[in-house]
Order: C-alpha cells, then structure tokens, then sequence
C-alpha cells in the first residue's frame, strides 16, 4: 500500500507538470520584468490547463503527506525520481520532445536507484 501511495503522488506531480507546461504553451512567454501582472493572473485563472496543473500538485501534496506518515522519509523521497521518467515518457507522447540515448542512459541509473531504496526496505 505504501507503493501505491507514494507512486501515486509522484504520477500526480508528473502530471502536473504535463498541464503546466501546456497551460504555458497557450499563454506563450513572458518577462518578469514587462509583464502586466493582472492579465498575466486572469490568463492563468481562465486556463483550464494550468488549473489541472494546480490541482494535481494539490492532490499530490495530500498523498505525499499520507506516504510520510506511513513510512521513512529517507525510503520515500527517492522514489519522487520516478517522476523524472514520467516526465521524459509524457513529454515525448504529449509534446513530441526527443529521446535519446543519454535520457534513457539516466533513465536506467534513475530505475537502478530506486529498486535499491525499495529493496532496502524489505525485511
């Protein structure tokens, strides 16, 4: 159940990320230092992108807090990496972003890291 939890929070960030970016790809650029703020904030309140976005960190942040308070801070949080691999998987599905061969190097170090963190906790 621990696994479930923790993986859950980590598709739920991945995920957000995924909105936010699409979100940001209708808004377009912007520059801190000329950009109107109160149309910047009602162009983020009217974008249902980045409100899913939101969301999904949300839910993400209360189903980390249940993994916490299931298990060891030093056997959950490396599994958050996990979300480095959805990302990579989800960018290039959503936004036809390149693979290549040193992602999916890091990719295989990053899968490596946490079968060992879960490993480490079977008794």
């Amino acid at each position: 159940m621990n696994y479930f939890i923790i993986l859950t929070s980590v598709f739920l960030n991945a995920s957000a990320q995924i909105f936010l970016k699409k979100g940001m790809m209708v808004i377009g650029k912007f520059d801190f230092a000329q950009t109107n703020y109160f149309e910047l904030a009602l162009a983020v309140v009217k974008n249902p992108f980045l409100l899913l976005g939101f969301a999904c960190y949300g839910f993400s942040i209360i189903t980390w807090m249940a993994a916490l308070s299931r298990t060891e801070v030093s056997f959950a949080y490396p599994f958050l990496s996990v979300g480095y691999i959805l990302v990579l998987f989800f960018g290039y599905y959503f936004f036809n972003e390149t693979i290549n061969f040193w992602k999916i190097f890091g990719v295989f170090f990053i899968l490596i890291g946490v079968l060992m963190i879960a490993k480490s906790n079977v008794t």
